[in-house]
């Protein structure tokens, strides 16, 4: 049932444009489908995003609600999408969407699949990119999902992606990358001969 409580967390989220549903449409999207079998339907999408503040235009959404259909046939990115139990976009995500990792650095990794289509072509499958974003500490959901955003809207402008158009993002969990620390042992001293 993580659906309805991620869906209630977005009343308590800070949104900061009119084109932030699609930060967290794709997410949202999964969550329905992952969760009870049952997957949300467009209109009801539509209605609920629009009870908490986060709707976008009817159409635009709709149109989007039509790719991630498209989206839920193809393979996951990564394994923490199968999961169910993403219930906040507040607070970071829970254990099982953590992946820890030996390093030689302290950092969290947040990762989101970016959602494309070019020229606003339905009849060509999306594309999915994993995208992710580097932080000395574990950002919230949409936090993370915000800054994957912004980082792949820098890129957009950076590269030659013509014509490409990014429909949602889709929270695809998190790698701790940890500093493992090496023992060093104190050098042996000789005894003094006699």
């Amino acid at each position: 049932m993580s659906y309805p409580a991620l869906l209630s967390s977005l009343n308590r989220t800070v949104k900061g444009d009119q084109d932030d549903w699609r930060t967290v449409m794709g997410t949202l999207v999964r969550q329905s489908f992952n969760g009870s079998g049952k997957l949300v339907s467009a209109n009801q999408l539509v209605r609920d995003l629009r009870s908490v503040g986060w709707g976008g235009r009817r159409q635009e959404v709709l149109r989007a609600y039509k790719v991630m259909l498209q989206v839920l046939k193809m393979s996951v990115l990564r394994t923490s999408q199968e999961r169910a139990d993403l219930d906040s976009f507040n607070r970071p995500p829970p254990a099982g969407w953590k992946k820890a990792e030996r390093s030689n650095t302290d950092r969290w990794v947040s990762h989101a699949v970016v959602v494309v289509t070019y020229s606003g072509d339905l009849t060509q499958s999306p594309l999915l990119r994993l995208w992710g974003s580097n932080t000395k500490r574990l950002p919230s959901v949409f936090g993370a999902l915000s800054d994957i955003r912004m980082a792949y809207d820098q890129g957009l402008e950076d590269t030659d992606y013509e014509g490409e158009n990014v429909v949602t993002y889709e929270y695809a969990g998190v790698r701790h990358l940890v500093k493992t620390v090496t023992s060093r042992r104190a050098p042996r001293t000789r005894k003094p001969k006699r």
